[in-house]
């Protein structure tokens, strides 16, 4: 017993605390540690002088302690009149027409009248030590549940010319039945229309109520029944009911007989009456009432109920969670699937299938084309390259310097990403279309987790977990909806980068405002030089054909006074004329020179500013790519197919989350088991 106590204490633990079976538990839990301390309250004797074992002991103080409580059910009022008459007690009499006719009734020993607990007494010696629990309605709710499974019998009352018919009031005790089945002493009582008391017709009568048991009972429901009162004794039939079929489980009374027994007594007195109320086998069910009850067995019997409650709720809760681990699975994959198909079609136009021209190196160290020659924008990166070559050769810079950023903006704004910023725009309006039918699978995935929802609400075991498809995930989809959608995958949602880099590209101290701004400096400085130079030149012709020049006049003498001085010394100071002066020959070389030097710097400037440009193309370019990538994933996965990847990720957390409470709720039922495997058998 006490290994069945701790078992009730975890079985607890299972429940809700607004759970019925917490009340269930609670009452076997009373019961069970009453019979453990009447247990521990015997004393300890051993051998063959022993009259009863400890646990028939307990057993028999529990009941000096506890009434036994019959519970009968289905029972209509003239059915209950005549169980509970007594014909020549005129106090029982007044008090039957007086007997209120509730739905729910405890019936105790008792003066007459009502008790503080709510229970209506009665004066019967045979209810010493007894509570009835009448119930006559709603044997469907919890409630009363409750209350027949704290009761030690029931007895369940239905007519044999309602099992005929199939009645509805007939159909419903027996489907209590089938809840009852498992539980010890639980009785099927039929009332058979009996006229008869003895005799060839009352035989037959009985013999048609029992043929109408077994059309109309299950066989599987009858051999549970008879396995549950194996050891009831059924009294033997009176000799008038010889033909009676043998039912085990069902018992049969007759309540028109026994009224009949009733109405006789005041013309044929007792012995009569008591002849036919015997007939009328009624009498048979008060040692039923009387018999001495196990507890044990009920305690065991509401555990085990218990213990197929959790036991159920927690295999409904598994295949709940691995419904819920499955849809998410299968959304995941199936997103990610069409995300790496819907990436491949909306990826970037490449030439990695052109080959590389061999000329490809000198154009690199020439600065006419990019260093990468594998490129996203092979178009746009041709088309510049050819603008730069064709258009802006260094010798050509002189005097088309102004033409250049003119080129370039016209270049780079028709090419770099222009086709495909139409293609995207054109997808964008695809994956509209694809964001509502994702948003569609998701709800199917939820309503189908919805209708796999198989909680019981009367259960409330702590496994009837709420379903997967909660309102919050449904408020986070209805976010995806095409309404909301609409107004974020616009026509340029996947070519933002592209419109990025391009402005890039175009802006202020950009690549391109660089290179034309340095060009300009470049050419500048050339004009500079080649002036100085061919200035330089010219004048020292001059000044070697004529000696005396007229600037010579502008130059400045030096004083009388300063000249005279002691510490000076004589020198003769040349005119600058004669610095420069060369021959023409010398002169046209100096020009050539300086003509050559010209050239070498401005293509070699110009060269170097070609390959800074390419540079910062090239970055700009590997970035937008990098952009391009994370924005049509970024898209994919957080708009287009953001409700499923969405619900997948709400289902696999809440999966998680609850399967670990299921794994300690698993091994508490384990040790359940464990400990009801060692309860000993109670011997009923």
């Amino acid at each position: 017993m006490r290994h069945l106590v701790q078992a009730i204490e975890l079985l607890r633990t299972l429940f809700q605390p607004a759970s019925p079976w917490i009340t269930r538990l609670d009452q076997a839990f009373e019961s069970a540690s009453n019979s453990v301390a009447g247990m521990a309250m015997l004393p300890s004797t051993t051998g063959a002088g022993s009259v009863n074992t400890a646990a028939d002991a307990a057993a028999v103080s529990a009941s000096d302690k506890q009434r036994r409580r019959i519970a009968i059910v289905g029972a209509p009022s003239h059915f209950m009149d005549t169980l509970l008459a007594e014909p020549l007690d005129s106090t029982i009499t007044c008090a039957l027409e007086t007997y209120p006719r509730h739905a729910h009734t405890h019936i105790q020993y008792g003066p007459g009248g009502w008790t503080a607990d709510g229970a209506w007494t009665l004066p019967l010696s045979w209810l010493h030590g007894i509570e009835l629990f009448e119930c006559r309605d709603r044997v469907d709710d919890p409630d009363t549940y409750t209350e027949l499974l704290a009761c030690d019998a029931v007895f369940l009352v239905v007519r044999a010319s309602a099992l005929t018919s199939k009645n509805a009031s007939a159909q419903k005790i027996l489907d209590l039945a089938h809840i009852l089945a498992f539980k010890p002493h639980t009785t099927l009582l039929v009332d058979c229309d009996v006229d008869h008391a003895y005799g060839q017709q009352a035989s037959l009568q009985w013999s048609l109520g029992a043929q109408a048991v077994c059309e109309a009972v299950p066989p599987r429901l009858l051999e549970r029944l008879a396995a549950q009162q194996a050891d009831v004794w059924h009294p033997a039939p009176e000799h008038g009911a010889r033909g009676i079929l043998s039912v085990q489980g069902v018992h049969f009374v007759s309540s028109t007989l026994a009224h009949h027994a009733r109405s006789i007594l005041p013309d044929q007195g007792l012995p009569e009456f008591a002849r036919i109320f015997r007939a009328s086998r009624f009498a048979a069910l008060y040692p039923l009432f009387a018999k001495a009850y196990a507890p044990q067995t009920r305690i065991e019997y509401v555990a085990q109920l218990a213990l197929h409650a959790a036991t159920e709720a927690d295999v409904a809760e598994k295949e709940r969670l691995d419904a819920g681990a499955g849809w998410a699975s299968i959304l995941q994959a199936n997103a990610e699937h069409d995300i790496r198909i819907t990436k491949a079609r909306l990826d970037l136009a490449s030439d990695v299938s052109q080959p590389v021209s061999r000329q490809s190196s000198v154009r690199e160290r020439r600065g006419d084309q990019s260093a990468k020659t594998r490129s996203r924008q092979a178009d746009a990166r041709a088309l510049v390259a050819t603008t730069l070559q064709m258009q802006f050769p260094w010798w050509r810079l002189l005097w088309r310097m102004d033409e250049m950023r003119l080129a370039l903006t016209y270049a780079v704004g028709r090419s770099f990403g222009v086709q495909e910023e139409t293609r995207l725009a054109y997808e964008a309006g695809r994956l509209r279309g694809d964001s509502s039918r994702q948003t569609h699978t998701a709800h199917v995935a939820l309503d189908d987790l919805r209708a796999r929802n198989t909680s019981v609400r009367e259960r409330l075991a702590c496994a009837d977990q709420p379903s997967l498809d909660t309102a919050m995930l449904r408020n986070a989809l209805a976010s995806y909806d095409e309404r909301h959608m609409g107004a974020l995958l616009h026509a340029q949602c996947l070519s933002e980068p592209l419109l990025r880099r391009r402005e890039q590209l175009l802006a202020r101290n950009g690549p391109v405002d660089r290179l034309v701004s340095q060009s300009q400096k470049t050419v500048g400085t050339t004009y500079i030089g080649l002036g100085a130079s061919y200035t330089t030149s010219a004048l020292g012709a001059l000044a070697h054909a004529s000696p005396t020049l007229w600037m010579d006049e502008f130059a400045t003498p030096m004083s009388e006074a300063l000249a005279t001085s002691s510490w000076i010394p004589s020198i003769d100071i040349p005119s600058w004329s004669s610095l420069i002066a060369m021959t023409p020959t010398t002169a046209g070389g100096v020009a050539l020179l300086a003509s050559a030097a010209a050239a070498y710097y401005l293509q070699g400037r110009w060269t170097k500013l070609k390959r800074r440009f390419w540079h910062d193309w090239d970055r700009a370019v590997e970035a937008a790519e990098r952009e391009q990538t994370e924005c049509i994933d970024t898209v994919l996965r957080t708009q287009v197919y953001g409700a499923p990847l969405h619900a997948a990720k709400a289902l696999r957390e809440q999966v998680d989350a609850r399967r670990s409470q299921l794994d300690v709720r698993i091994q508490t039922l384990r040790e359940i088991r464990g400990l009801m495997d060692n309860v000993p058998r109670s011997q009923t």
